[in-house]
C-alpha cells in the first residue's frame, strides 16, 4: 500500500492497476489473524492470566514499540532534516510512539495491545454467556462496526444511534473464537467460491467511475478492514484456512518467526531504497517486487530467528 502511494507519479496506468489491485486483495489479512487470536486467547482451556496479559504479552508489544518503534522515528526525523541529529528528535519520536503516530505497519501492535487488554472480559463474556446472546452481540458488532460504519463512508453521514465498542477487530476477536467453540463450519467449495468473487469484485472495483486512484480510489471504502466485504471474505479465508490446515505443516517450522519478521521487514525495504537506489524507476515492476519481496523476506527471517535465540538466552522463558 505504501509503495503504491509513494511511487504513483512514475507508474503507467497498468502498473497502477496492477499495484492497486495487489494492495486491496490482502485487506483479509489483518482481519483473520485477529480470527485465529481469539481462537487462542479465548479458549477457556488455557491458562491466560490477567498478570500474565500484563507481564507476557502486553509488555512483548511494548518493548517492541520502544526498541523499534522509537529508533524508526528517530531515523525518519533525522533523514527529513538532512541527517543533522538533535534531542529534539528525541523528544518528538517518544511523543509520537506514545500518540500511536509511528512506522505504518506497527499500528497492528496498538491494536493488539487494545485486545489484550479487554481479553479478560472477553474471556468471562464467552465461558458464560448463551449461544444466543453470543450470536445477538456479534450480530449488534456487525451492524454498527461494519455496515454502519461502511455507510457512513459513502454517505458521509452519522448514525444517532451507537453502541459504545466501535472497533471492528473486536467482531473479528470474537468471531474467531465463536465458530471454534460451536464448532461452525461451511464447506470448503463455498468458502473458495466466496474468496474467488471478492477476487473478481477486487480486479473489476478499481474501475469505478472510470478511474485509477491509488489514494481514493472506489476499494478504499467497500474493501476496507471494516468493510462488510472483507468481514465475509475474512469469514471465508478462516473456514478455508482450517480446513485446509488440518493436514498443511510445511510451514509450522516458521511459525516461531512470524512476528519477528513482521516487526523488521520495512526496514530491509528501505534499506534497499536508501543504499541500493532499489525503486520501480530504476527496474521493472514484476523484478521489482519480486527481489523486494525474496531479499526482505529472506533477510528479516535471518534477523527474527538471530533475535530469537538472543532473547532465548537472555531473557525468562516466561517473557517468550
Amino acid at each position: 500500500m505504501t509503495t503504491v502511494a509513494y511511487w504513483a507519479p512514475v507508474f503507467n496506468e497498468s502498473e497502477l492497476y496492477f499495484c492497486i489491485v495487489l494492495r486491496n486483495l490482502w485487506h483479509w489479512c489483518v482481519p483473520v489473524l485477529v480470527m485465529i487470536s481469539g481462537v487462542l486467547f479465548l479458549n477457556p482451556e488455557r491458562n491466560i492470566t490477567i498478570p500474565k496479559i500484563f507481564s507476557k504479552y502486553i509488555f512483548k508489544m511494548v518493548l517492541a514499540l520502544v526498541l523499534l518503534g522509537i529508533p524508526a522515528e528517530i531515523a525518519l526525523q533525522v533523514t527529513a532534516e538532512r541527517y543533522q541529529f538533535n534531542l529534539q528528535q528525541v523528544k518528538t519520536s517518544i511523543i509520537n510512539i506514545a500518540q500511536g503516530k509511528t512506522q505504518t505497519h506497527l499500528w497492528f501492535l496498538y491494536l493488539i495491545i487494545g485486545l489484550y487488554l479487554i481479553t479478560p472480559l472477553l474471556r468471562t463474556f464467552t465461558r458464560y454467556t448463551t449461544r444466543k446472546e453470543y450470536g445477538y452481540f456479534l450480530v449488534l458488532l456487525f451492524i454498527f462496526t461494519s455496515v454502519i460504519a461502511t455507510v457512513k463512508k459513502f454517505l458521509n453521514i452519522d448514525s444517532g444511534i451507537n453502541i459504545p465498542i466501535n472497533s471492528v477487530y473486536v467482531l473479528y476477536f470474537l468471531l474467531g473464537f465463536y465458530f471454534h467453540h460451536y464448532n461452525i463450519s461451511i464447506s470448503l467449495k463455498v468458502s473458495l467460491m466466496i474468496v474467488f468473487c471478492f477476487i473478481i469484485f477486487t480486479a473489476l472495483g478499481v474501475f469505478s467511475n472510470n478511474n485509477i486512484n491509488p489514494s481514493m480510489d472506489y476499494m478504499l471504502k467497500t474493501s476496507d478492514k471494516d468493510s462488510p466485504i472483507i468481514v465475509i471474505t475474512a469469514i471465508a479465508v478462516f473456514f478455508t484456512i482450517r480446513t485446509i490446515g488440518i493436514n498443511f505443516h510445511y510451514f509450522d517450522n516458521l511459525a516461531p518467526f512470524c512476528f519477528g519478521i513482521f516487526l523488521v521487514h520495512p526496514f530491509f525495504i528501505y534499506a534497499l531504497y536508501l543504499f541500493l537506489d532499489w525503486t520501480p524507476i530504476n527496474y521493472p515492476l514484476p523484478l521489482f517486487l519480486l527481489v523486494t519481496i525474496l531479499v526482505t523476506f529472506g533477510l528479516s527471517l535471518l534477523t527474527s530467528f538471530c533475535v530469537k535465540k538472543i532473547v532465548q538466552n537472555f531473557l525468562p522463558s516466561r517473557l517468550y
